[in-house]
């Protein structure tokens, strides 16, 4: 850590070369790292004008005048992080991600996932509907339902 701030902190991974492929896992890695790159500009009001890094390594404590000293990352300490995070989109770290994730007891689904389980959801819906209406029909020719004006209404059993 520096006691001078860095004008223009750079938060790239030192591989970050290497997202400029366009297969499956570099797509992942730029995700990654370009969403990290965003996430720590300094913006005004927002983690006291830093970015997420440089706010998480704020010392907490006070002194007679407010915040001690800040201690500024240098940007050696920001190209350590930005590779560890670029490193979760790689085949070894999302496999990490997604072990962390299922011990805790969540999942990480793809968009195919989603359509695919929205598919079913709607196939499950319209099967309930055609059972509902199997139902109603066979309601009605019990005498238990009635129509008035196009709406089935139930006849409350008293």
């Amino acid at each position: 850590m520096s006691k001078r701030k860095i004008e223009k902190p750079v938060n790239r991974s030192i591989d970050y070369h290497r997202t400029k492929y366009k297969d499956g896992n570099a797509l992942l890695e730029k995700a990654f790292a370009d969403h990290w790159e965003k996430e720590n500009e300094p913006i005004t009001g927002l983690n006291h004008g830093n970015g997420i890094l440089q706010d998480l390594m704020l010392d907490r404590t006070y002194d007679v005048c407010g915040y001690k000293e800040v201690d500024w990352l240098t940007n050696k300490e920001r190209q350590v992080a930005a590779t560890a995070i670029q490193w979760l989109g790689t085949n070894c770290g999302f496999n990490f991600l997604q072990g962390v994730l299922k011990s805790a007891g969540y999942s990480l689904n793809t968009k195919e996932h989603d359509k695919r389980r929205e598919a079913r959801n709607d196939r499950k819906w319209k099967l309930q509907q055609k059972l509902y209406k199997k139902e109603e029909h066979k309601k009605l020719a019990e005498g238990k339902m009635w129509d008035v004006n196009g709406k089935i209404m139930a006849i409350l059993d008293k």
